[in-house]
């Protein structure tokens, strides 16, 4: 029986947000791997919690990704002479 996301602990969001970082490096489906590993879990992957989960793990990749082109061209143009 697959539990619905009211079930669903900061635990297992903790794991779900380290696999979609980590699957984001690689050139593969991030969200595949998000989605195999809550059904691992007995988590609902069609809910609609799930679905804003996945959107919000998402989110926070993009977010991260800008944050970090921006300090890198932060850093790039004070290094150089």
């Amino acid at each position: 029986m697959l539990l619905g996301m009211n079930e669903i602990n900061y635990i297992q969001i903790l794991i779900l947000a380290l696999i979609q970082g980590a699957a984001e490096l690689l050139p593969v489906s991030s969200s595949a791997h998000v989605i195999l590993a809550a059904k691992l879990m007995h988590l609902e992957p069609k809910s609609p919690q799930f679905i804003f989960l996945l959107v919000m793990l998402h989110t926070g990749t993009m977010c991260l990704r800008i944050l970090s082109s921006c300090l890198s061209c932060c850093t790039r143009e004070r290094c150089s002479p």
